[in-house]
């Protein structure tokens, strides 16, 4: 059974796997047609109607051969939860430091809960969780909760910022922890207002620099090989699997929807 990593998200849908190939289109709802991901995204960085965005990417590749053929794959857009990608590298890279541990252990505490996607928000306050657990939640069910305990656990967007700019990803950018994002949508006048305005994005990338994350995280390259499998482990693990993985079988995708 092949190993094959992929990103799926809500405005960027990116395969990266050596093996396949597959299309993102930023047109419509996230969904999978006759081998062709579509998705609907807001440019976050550049002028010009939404409604003319388009991104395409191909990868293929034979022997670890690989060509590429773009349109506006460069484009930053909002990722959403698929920002918890580059937080997971922060995360392992300080665990590798000797910064904290995966059996290091965090209290909930009522003011410690988000809305929206997780399931920590409906555990009773005083209730212990890992690092594991946190990091685990973040990327399977997309924890709001668990994606804000992180955050303040590795010292905010600024080290994750840092890193990606190490790593040469310099459309990668944390913009702030879900509780920003959640504030922002209950302050704007409608939610659709909110959406069509695109001032408080939850995260920035290019669908480009988000596939090359994970790339580097299949070779073995992010923090290092051991770190990159634990992370694979994890997304291995992604309990949404109706976009890209949906009529797919016969490879296991580590994923991130």
């Amino acid at each position: 059974m092949k190993d094959v990593p992929w990103l799926s998200a809500t405005g960027s849908e990116i395969e990266i796997s050596p093996l396949t190939t597959a299309e993102t289109m930023s047109q419509g709802n996230a969904n999978l047609t006759s081998g062709k991901a579509r998705s609907c995204q807001t440019p976050m960085s550049e002028p010009g109607p939404a409604t003319a965005a388009t991104t395409r990417s191909h990868i293929r590749g034979r022997a670890g051969a690989c060509e590429e053929s773009a349109t506006n794959a460069v484009r930053q857009l909002a990722p959403m939860c698929v920002i918890t990608i580059p937080l997971i590298v922060e995360a392992c890279r300080q665990i590798e430091a000797g910064k904290f541990s995966l059996s290091d252990k965090v209290t909930l505490k009522e003011a410690d809960k988000r809305p929206g996607t997780g399931v920590i928000r409906s555990f009773d306050p005083g209730a212990v969780l890992t690092i594991k657990d946190l990091i685990t939640l973040m990327i399977v069910v997309s924890d709001n909760t668990a994606t804000d305990l992180m955050f303040d656990k590795v010292g905010g967007t600024t080290p994750v910022n840092e890193l990606m700019r190490s790593y040469g990803l310099t459309t990668i950018k944390a913009t702030g922890p879900a509780d920003v994002w959640f504030k922002a949508l209950r302050a704007a006048p409608s939610a659709e207002e909110f959406h069509r305005q695109g001032k408080t994005p939850f995260g920035l990338s290019s669908p480009r620099d988000m596939g090359k994350l994970l790339e580097k995280i299949s070779r073995g390259e992010a923090v290092s090989k051991k770190a990159s499998e634990q992370m694979l482990q994890i997304m291995r693990g992604q309990v949404y699997s109706t976009r890209l993985p949906k009529y797919l079988s016969g490879v296991r995708l580590p994923h991130k929807t």
